[in-house]
């Protein structure tokens, strides 16, 4: 029998509309986790989705709906979470947004306070209010999902790049200041993954990046929430941080587009 390694959990997880967060909310209700699954809108197949993984799984799937930029709208999720009266084990903030590339001097303002608010603002002031009830309750688990664009440079996406290089320092930092409080905090760095993000992706530039893998494939959603199963568990007890890169081996010494 498959050892659940969240049996009794209870997760919250942005961003699980689609892509990597809808793979998480599955994969941590598989493993026994309760998940708090909060989407930007309230969509009939995000709803039918949460009740099917209840029923499927016989764990508590609540969708929770907001705009993360919308602070107002975030202090009534807080708000709607706390109510449900449970003792919050890990939060991992996924939702983000993947702009087109663009050189910097092409990069307006505007793009770049999107980019930055959605990729780094939004997660950090959500985080404090996590990491708050965590901290009071000596215990949980944090993962933030950044990307290998917010270690290795990459031509055009300066903006991207340093939302994500912003929320791996944001990880550095608060797991200093929650490990006393028997917290944990750490990263992953997913390289490129089958999703609607890369989906855009000319097939000559799909070819160049899948070479430049080691493995020779894109990762799957699954792949990035295996990772995150891992540093949410009692397994990775001594872990914090950290900056895990599930990229398939791809390094900032190979070729790039």
């Amino acid at each position: 029998m498959r050892r659940r390694l969240l049996e009794g959990k209870t997760i919250i997880v942005t961003g699980t509309a689609r892509g990597i967060g809808r793979s998480m909310a599955e994969q941590f209700a598989v493993h026994g986790a309760s998940v708090f699954a909060l989407a930007r809108s309230a969509t009939s197949d995000h709803k039918e989705f949460c009740e099917g993984l209840k029923n499927l799984y016989e764990v508590d799937v609540m969708p929770v709906y907001f705009d993360l930029t919308d602070y107002d709208a975030m202090k009534g999720a807080v708000k709607e979470i706390r109510s449900v009266g449970r003792l919050i084990d890990g939060l991992v903030n996924n939702a983000g947004i993947s702009p087109d590339l663009a050189l910097m001097q092409m990069t307006t303002v505007r793009e770049l306070r999107n980019v930055m608010e959605t990729n780094f603002f939004a997660p950090y002031v959500f985080t404090k209010y996590i990491a708050k009830m965590m901290m009071r309750n000596r215990r949980g688990s944090i993962v933030n999902i950044a990307s290998i664009r917010g270690i290795d440079p990459y031509a055009g996406d300066s903006a991207y790049a340093a939302s994500k290089a912003a929320l791996i320092m944001m990880t550095k930092c608060l797991a200093e200041e929650a490990g006393g409080f028997g917290c944990r905090v750490n990263a992953i760095c997913p390289g490129l993954t089958e999703t609607d993000m890369i989906a855009q992706l000319h097939d000559n530039n799909r070819n160049i990046e899948r070479e430049a893998t080691p493995l020779g494939k894109f990762a799957e959603p699954d792949d990035i929430a295996n990772a995150a199963i891992f540093l949410l568990s009692d397994m990775a007890s001594y872990i914090t941080g950290q900056t895990l890169r599930v990229d398939g081996g791809v390094t900032s010494m190979r070729k790039r587009i």
